[in-house]
């Protein structure tokens, strides 16, 4: 009985730490934890273990330190919401901010690979091996990130469905090195909301700021070591596009965690070459001990009005800081949403979802196809072999891409061909008919790839037998097939304006008799594959263009007769989005 109560107690209590992953080092203050099939929080205490699944609570002047197996650290600030959402062994962890602060301290590793992904409600970062800072505002559902060390990856959250299941999905994003991708560095900020398309382009904030985050880190570094002045003044600017939207703020600003908000310097800022940022000195001051940001006084930051006289002060103090407010709010402006118009927005898109039937996108593209092609007949019985090459042979296609939703398009192609042979075999080739139209719909299945199912209707030109007694010769044709393509479109490589994509598609066309010609070609089944290397860049927000290298092999078999098509060429485009 002893050993069974023993064996009972092994497999029972490996069970029931199978899940635990974070370990709480230290707390202050009012800490609260749920658990999984829970209903009741419970307080939390040092030496606590939390499984996978745990939302951890911090009230006001309250914190709580964590520990993950893999020997990172993470610091939950006070008045903030996590949600522990994965931990596996071998893949990277997910951490929720719902509200809130949090900084922490990944382990890195010789593998390039990400090891803990944040989600807020409006972005999502990639970390590797480092030390930041990243904070949510939930009522101007704005994120804010600054690295300490190392290098943190940002993009901004465009799908708030995602769900914590599609975990390669979500780690693939910040290996594609995508356009909407930003890699914040040591001594760096970047923001992103619900009313900005995509992050900031990485800042430098004050150096008296980011040397309070570092030691509050423990970190050995100071805004000496990660600004050398690598930067000219240019660089340091704010930054517009062509809209005259800021998509950067001027270099050497103060980032307010609690909101979210980045104060920039203003226009009578004196620039440091050493650390090629402007001074700060006029839009406030950092609390040395936290790296929290304090406003001028008789002022306060709103989360959603920006810069405000606090009333608590003083007289004097409320007078002067009501010299500098619009100055203030003006370089904040471009940050500061309505929470009216942010609740507005986000209330009309699940409308437009439901209630739009039309594409949310398009692309249109024409490409031209230059190729080559071998045309090989094999009859056996009849002492057939005979081989042609096309002296000049090119497609010109009309491509239009209709996007319904970020994972879901359909597609419709319309292409003629212009095919000349050599000399001995153009009596025997009919130019007419040479064209193509095509049907598809493509589905992605990840960051990284898609795959496509397409109804193709084309001329399909190729040497068909004709047999005399026992010998035979072969006579060219066009013959119209209807194919059916199953296409993989794979994203080898991105990184800023370009990308490289591989293309690898199965051809099947229905049986196709050739009785006409003679009855050794009936019920010839026609199958084959191609492959593309594509190449584009996109020079413009709507403009693109692309150059690749395709083959192609199509072999039209029966039990008498086998006809092999190969080509080789090249594949150009240009194509316009809207």
């Amino acid at each position: 009985m002893k050993y069974l109560v023993c064996l009972f107690f092994l497999f029972t209590s490996h069970y029931v730490y199978a899940d635990v992953k974070a370990q709480v080092l230290v707390l202050s203050g009012d800490v609260t934890k749920l658990e999984p099939r829970s209903h009741k929080a419970q307080k939390v205490k040092k030496g606590d273990w939390l499984i996978q699944d745990t939302s951890v609570v911090t009230k006001d002047k309250s914190f709580v330190k964590i520990r993950f197996n893999d020997g990172s650290l993470m610091n939950i600030g006070p008045n903030s919401m996590v949600a522990i959402n994965k931990m596996p062994t071998q893949k990277a962890s997910v951490i929720k901010l719902l509200t809130g602060a949090i900084n922490s301290e990944v382990k890195k590793t010789n593998k390039k690979k990400t090891k803990l992904i944040i989600r807020t409600r409006s972005a999502i970062m990639g970390v590797r091996g480092t030390k930041f800072q990243t904070s949510y505002n939930h009522a101007n559902k704005r994120t804010s990130l600054v690295t300490v060390e190392g290098e943190v990856a940002m993009t901004k959250k465009v799908n708030n469905n995602i769900n914590d299941e599609k975990l390669d999905e979500l780690a693939e994003v910040f290996e594609t090195n995508s356009t909407e991708v930003v890699e914040v560095k040591a001594g760096e900020y970047s923001g992103v909301a619900e009313s900005i398309e995509k992050p900031y382009e990485p800042v430098r904030i004050a150096p008296e700021q980011y040397n309070a985050l570092a030691k509050t880190m423990d970190s050995k570094l100071t805004a000496t070591d990660v600004m050398s002045a690598s930067e000219d003044k240019d660089a340091a600017n704010a930054k517009y596009n062509d809209k005259k939207i800021k998509i950067k703020p001027k270099a050497g600003g103060y980032v307010d965690f609690n909101t979210g908000l980045y104060v920039e310097p203003l226009a009578t800022a004196k620039f440091d070459e050493s650390t090629a940022t402007y001074t700060a000195t006029e839009i406030g001051s950092i609390n040395t001990s936290s790296a929290d940001y304090i406003p001028p006084k008789g002022l306060k930051v709103d989360e959603v009005k920006g810069f405000v006289v606090d009333e608590r002060a003083e007289e004097p103090d409320r007078k002067a800081a009501s010299e500098k407010l619009q100055e203030l709010n003006q370089s904040i402006k471009a940050q500061v949403t309505p929470v009216e118009k942010i609740n507005k927005n986000s209330t009309k898109k699940p409308q437009e979802k439901n209630h739009s039937w039309g594409p949310k996108a398009q692309s249109f593209s024409l490409a031209f196809m230059p190729y080559g092609e071998k045309m090989h007949i094999v009859a056996d019985d009849f002492d057939l072999d005979t081989e042609v090459e096309s002296e000049n042979a090119n497609w010109l296609v009309f491509h239009w891409q209709h996007y319904w939703s970020e994972n879901w398009s359909t597609s419709f192609k319309l292409g003629k061909q212009d095919y000349q042979f050599k000399e001995e075999f153009r009596k025997d080739h009919d130019d007419n008919g040479d064209s193509l139209f095509a049907l598809g719909v493509k589905r992605k299945l990840t960051p990284k790839l898609w795959v496509q199912l397409e109804f193709e209707k084309r001329n399909e030109v190729v040497i068909v037998p004709e047999f005399f007694g026992d010998e035979g010769e072969g006579r060219i044709e066009n013959n119209e097939l209807d194919y059916f393509n199953l296409r993989l479109e794979y994203l080898a490589y991105q990184k800023e304006k370009s990308a490289y994509y591989l293309f690898l598609a199965y051809h099947k066309a229905e049986d196709k008799n050739f009785a006409t010609l003679d009855e050794f070609t009936k019920d010839s089944r026609i199958s084959g594959f191609s492959f593309l290397l594509n190449w584009n860049y996109q020079f413009s927000q709507k403009w693109s263009s692309s150059a690749g290298f395709r083959i192609r092999q199509i072999d039209v078999i029966n039990n008498d007769v086998e006809i092999m098509k190969e080509e080789a060429g090249l594949n150009l485009a240009l194509t316009y989005s809207i």
